[in-house]
């Protein structure tokens, strides 16, 4: 072979000109293969063909595309029930304190205003109503000049007549939560399907009866009476859900401040 630079004669096999250094063409050759053979960048393109053409950053950004769909609508149906009861439980356990004309009150958030005069045994001066899906709260107040009118008289000092029936009714007043709740049971018991008294005292009067659609309910009816109103607080609930609701009641009638 003679090297194409100087011409002097080259070795068979050798890969370069022992005279001038040139790289004979099968040397040139052969490092040209060598380096295509160990170039990384096509060992790398191998493995990723070998792998189905997906790079690294590509399986990272699709990692949610390989869940399952249905797996995916389990977990976010569940997410769902989670939040929904979650605010549920909130929203049953969330009170709301009331600012009322002659009392205040706190009553669960869920409670919604209502009209409902069940248990308004004569002309009442306000008659509010508060409920939920469980239960229901009631306020109905009555002048007290109403049951006992000679509270209304303003007798003079030498009007001996009109100051004994004044100071009678003023007497009468003191007794007259006991005598209201004898009312309210008479009243009741003459007008209510079924009505059966579990409790009267203390100005406090339990019972249950049916109503229109047959439901059996259980109410507690709370008599407070001052100077001038008689303040008849009920909460209702059925029957079946008198256990449940107990502590709530009891909750609420704590809660009841007249003013």
């Amino acid at each position: 072979m003679i090297c194409k630079t100087c011409g002097k004669p080259v070795e068979t096999g050798a890969k370069m000109c022992r005279n001038c250094g040139t790289l004979t063409e099968f040397g040139s050759e052969s490092q040209r293969v060598d380096l295509k053979k160990h170039d990384p960048k096509n060992d790398f393109s191998a493995r990723a063909a070998k792998f189905g053409d997906v790079m690294v950053k590509e399986k990272k950004a699709n990692v949610l595309a390989s869940v399952d769909p249905k797996i995916a609508g389990i977990v976010l149906l569940c997410a769902l029930l989670v939040i929904f009861f979650a605010v549920v439980f909130y929203y049953e356990h969330k009170s709301n304190h009331y600012k009322m004309d002659g009392y205040d009150v706190t009553l669960p958030a869920s409670m919604k205003s209502v009209k409902d005069h069940s248990f308004e045994i004569m002309d009442s001066e306000s008659c509010k109503s508060y409920a939920n899906n469980k239960m229901e709260f009631t306020c109905i107040q009555y002048g007290t000049e109403k049951l006992l009118p000679d509270l209304a008289l303003r007798p003079s000092n030498d009007d001996i007549e009109g100051m004994s029936a004044y100071y009678s009714a003023k007497n009468k007043l003191v007794e007259l939560d006991s005598d209201f709740l004898q009312m309210l049971d008479d009243t009741f018991s003459a007008n209510l399907k079924d009505y059966d008294r579990t409790k009267m005292e203390n100005g406090v009067l339990e019972f249950t009866y049916h109503d229109n659609s047959m439901t059996d309910n259980f109410v507690a009816v709370h008599v407070i009476v001052n100077e001038s109103t008689i303040y008849q607080f009920s909460l209702l609930c059925s029957e079946d859900q008198k256990e449940n609701c107990d502590k709530k009641f009891k909750e609420i009638f704590r809660s009841i401040t007249v003013h």
